[in-house]
C-alpha cells in the first residue's frame, strides 16, 4: 500500500466541495455494495441495521487507511496482516472487557 491510494481519496474528498452530490453518491453506492454482500450473511450478524453496519465498516477502513498512510507512507504485508488482524479482534470480540462474572 502507498500513498498513491490517498491521492485517490483526497481526489474524491475535494469533490465534497464542488460537488457534494457526487460525493454523496460515490459514499451512498458503496455504502449499498456493503449492504448488498452483508446481506449473503444476515443469519450470521446480531439483530442490526445493516446500513449503520455498512457506513461503520467503511469508516474503519477509511480512517485505519489513513493513520496508515501518515504514519507508514508504506506498509509491508506482515504489517497489514498485523492491522487487519487488530482490527477483526475488535470486530469478533468487541473493544472492552466483559465485566468479571458475578
Amino acid at each position: 500500500m502507498s500513498c498513491r491510494f490517498w491521492s485517490g481519496k483526497s481526489l474524491i474528498w475535494g469533490s465534497a466541495h464542488i460537488n457534494p452530490s457526487l460525493f454523496e453518491s460515490y459514499y451512498s453506492n458503496f455504502a449499498e455494495s456493503y449492504i448488498h454482500a452483508l446481506k449473503k450473511f444476515d443469519v450470521e450478524l446480531v439483530d442490526v441495521d445493516l446500513s449503520t453496519v455498512a457506513w461503520t465498516l467503511m469508516g474503519i477502513a477509511n480512517f485505519v487507511c489513513l493513520r496508515t498512510i501518515f504514519t507508514h507512507k508504506k506498509i509491508s504485508e506482515q504489517q497489514l496482516n498485523s492491522l487487519i488482524d487488530d482490527v477483526m479482534k475488535i470486530l469478533s470480540y468487541g473493544l472492552f472487557r466483559q465485566p468479571p462474572a458475578l
